[in-house]
């Protein structure tokens, strides 16, 4: 009877992080993510904190998989994630948006901390040496937006504008 119980708790525990990672980078997936936008915003405004958003998109990340095919697209996507996850600080989350998007909510950073921390960010993808995915791969580049929510005040407007910053990048 106790293993059966230990061995449901262990299936619990694998569905709860199924529903929360992402499969390729094991990131929080988009429906965490929108989870964790809701509560960090009520968060900031129940107490008056800075909040930003950033999206990001793999720059012409379609020719990354169409000349070197998409295992190679996969470890750059996974590579792309670890470099998130490893330059973030400790309270912001890391998601896959989806496809080659991914999503930083910056807890307690205004605008200026914001994009500070997005040019650090930027930085570490470019010096990375992406051939030590495939010998021909170089010049990984990302494209960002980034809204406050001293400017946006909901989840929605949040990344709506997040997302219109990260098209004017493009």
């Amino acid at each position: 009877k106790q293993a059966l119980l230990t061995q449901l708790s262990a299936q619990a525990d694998l569905l709860r992080q199924l529903s929360h990672e992402d499969a390729l980078t094991g990131l929080a997936n988009r429906r965490w993510l929108d989870l964790l936008l809701e509560q960090e915003c009520e968060r900031a405004a129940r107490f008056r904190h800075p909040l930003s958003l950033a999206m990001l998109d793999l720059d012409h990340f379609k020719a990354v998989n169409d000349r070197f095919g998409h295992a190679v697209g996969d470890a750059v996507l996974r590579q792309l994630a670890r470099l998130l996850r490893d330059h973030c600080r400790r309270a912001d989350v890391v998601a896959r948006y989806g496809g080659e998007e991914f999503t930083l909510i910056l807890v307690e950073a205004p605008l200026p901390l914001a994009s500070q921390l997005c040019d650090k960010l930027r930085q570490q993808i470019e010096r990375f040496d992406w051939r030590s995915l495939h010998p021909d791969l170089h010049g990984i580049t990302v494209s960002m937006g980034l809204a406050g929510n001293a400017e946006a005040h909901t989840p929605e407007a949040l990344c709506a504008l997040a997302d219109e910053r990260l098209y004017q990048a493009k």
